[in-house]
């Protein structure tokens, strides 16, 4: 018997096409050379966090995930959480996981994954769209999601504007620059942990 959570991955990726179709011509994300946009926000433990103060201790990982109601991007959140984590402590950065679901959401999906990394919540869409990563779903799609899925993505974020992360991935080297880049609209498609790793580690070493 197939599990709930199987259930609901199957169905969103059913979607994905119509999704896809409806803004293919978009290029999204930043690229490996620009300069990072400044961040000077709090995280959902209440904390400041400015991203150049975070870059003055060490590399910082950005990854900007649709929302807690997706499948795909808990799947991601673990592998980070077990896989990246380790090799990420051991290099001396740090990683900052960004949705546009509300604070309490956000800390509900740190507290059931038991996530150790910092997260925060934009609801506006302002840093997504600093990170060029901000998506509009169409109606159709927010229609479905919530009477198909039990998905209310305005109940997620608090927002009217259909607005989720393209899923990506920023290293960002002490200088504020960008080490590598991965975003795809296509949200099964994620960065792999190692690259990421990898990544992090020579921008580390050359601090």
């Amino acid at each position: 018997m197939m599990s709930p959570r199987f259930v609901l991955a199957y169905a969103l990726s059913v979607g994905a096409p119509r999704l896809l179709a409806a803004d293919q011509a978009h290029t999204y994300g930043l690229a490996a050379g620009d300069v990072a946009p400044a961040i000077e926000t709090t995280d959902i433990d209440g904390h400041a966090l400015r991203l150049v103060d975070e870059l003055k201790k060490g590399p910082v990982v950005l990854v900007f995930y649709r929302g807690g109601w997706c499948p795909f991007c808990n799947t991601q959140l673990h592998a980070i959480q077990d896989k990246l984590m380790p090799r990420l402590a051991k290099a001396g950065a740090s990683l900052v996981a960004i949705s546009v679901d509300k604070a309490d959401e956000e800390l509900k999906t740190k507290q059931k994954h038991a996530l150790s990394f910092r997260i925060v919540s934009d609801p506006k869409a302002k840093i997504l769209s600093d990170y060029r990563v901000q998506y509009h779903v169409p109606d159709e799609l927010v229609a479905t999601y919530k009477e198909k899925h039990g998905i209310d993505l305005e109940a997620s974020s608090g927002e009217k504007h259909h607005i989720i992360a393209v899923p990506a991935v920023y290293v960002v080297d002490g200088g504020g620059h960008i080490t590598y880049a991965h975003a795809d609209e296509e949200y099964k498609k994620r960065a792999d942990e190692g690259e990421v790793a990898a990544a992090a580690e020579k921008a580390a070493a050359r601090k």
